[in-house]
């Protein structure tokens, strides 16, 4: 009986030894929202369902200078019932702190992601970015292809890509009211760079046209500016006009191939920001991709297909090797 007693009692023991390890996936990654120096930023950094102990699934925002405050509210918040997800908000961006030298280069922010990872102490993650966060995601993968298992790109679509840039202004013409169209007219006539051109659009744009631009449902789109609104966090531009003028001799539809991880591509039929022909372009340059369309969804089918696009990561994520 003494013996029974005592050996019970060491069994409470160590499960109260092992309670705070219990959550933990690779590496030793615990659920929690935390600041993580990196590169001399802070960055803000969030944990979940580390206790499926999967390679984590490291979410990258676009914006450029987003965040992923409803991102981690919806789509996230399915993936992390079967997936440890890493959400991080980029240097400028969001709730992570303003670099002190003002510095913003997609190389820099490359070296911020792979500075993570190996504070973490994971060996490998599954990258998945959404529209400018998937080409960054893809420039992550070319820069250290050993570090990824899989990737997934939602909305794909680069800076770089001057069809990108000049599809938008068309789409957001079109979409336009007739109290914008004259101040885009103005800007056509400016005679600007293509760059300049583009960000001015963005810059006089009013809700309901960035509304009609970005989804395919407008209540939808009022239900995120609701949320963006809710969140007080904004976008300063800072960040996307440092990128915009970023000169590099880089094309990832050249250097597509070298990707050897499994790829997928998530991306909606009436996207107008761009993504739908980058993503069709993108993979078929992609040795290992496979797409998925979504009928329903313009830039963001996360938050209009939310259930069909958690799903398709699932089935996907499961025969990852």
């Amino acid at each position: 009986m003494h013996r029974s007693k005592n050996m019970y009692r060491y069994k409470i023991l160590l499960i109260l030894f092992l309670l705070p390890f219990l959550s933990r996936a690779q590496g030793g990654l615990t659920d929690g929202t935390l600041r993580v120096d990196v590169n001399g930023v802070g960055h803000w950094v969030r944990v979940a369902g580390a206790r499926h102990g999967t390679v984590p699934l490291v979410v990258i925002h676009g914006g450029p200078g987003g965040n992923h405050y409803v991102f981690e509210r919806m789509a996230g918040a399915e993936l992390e019932k079967f997936a440890t997800v890493i959400y991080y908000e980029q240097r400028g961006s969001g709730r992570s702190d303003r670099p002190g030298d003002g510095r913003y280069t997609v190389p820099l922010m490359v070296s911020d992601l792979e500075a993570l990872r190996k504070h973490f102490g994971v060996k490998q993650i599954i990258p998945l970015g959404y529209s400018f966060g998937a080409s960054l995601a893809l420039e992550y993968t070319l820069r250290h292809p050993e570090r990824v298992k899989g990737l997934v790109l939602e909305s794909f679509a680069t800076l770089q890509d001057s069809s990108v840039l000049l599809g938008q202004m068309a789409n957001f013409y079109s979409q336009a009211n007739a109290a914008t169209r004259p101040k885009m007219d103005s800007i056509l006539r400016s005679g600007g760079s293509l760059a300049d051109m583009n960000m001015a659009f963005w810059s006089i744009a009013r809700r309901e046209d960035v509304i009609r631009f970005l989804f395919r449902e407008p209540e939808q789109g009022r239900k995120v500016f609701g949320m963006w609104q809710e969140s007080k966090i904004g976008n300063t531009g800072e960040v996307m006009k440092a990128l915009m003028q970023e000169r590099r001799p880089v094309n990832l539809y050249d250097d597509a191939h070298r990707v050897t991880a499994p790829v997928l591509i998530l991306t909606g039929v009436y996207d107008r920001n761009g993504a739908l022909p980058a993503s069709i372009r993108i993979k078929e340059e992609l040795p290992q991709a496979e797409i998925r369309f979504f009928d329903r969804s313009a830039h963001f089918p996360d938050v209009e297909e939310t259930t069909g696009f958690v799903a398709a990561i699932r089935s996907w994520l499961s025969a990852l090797k």
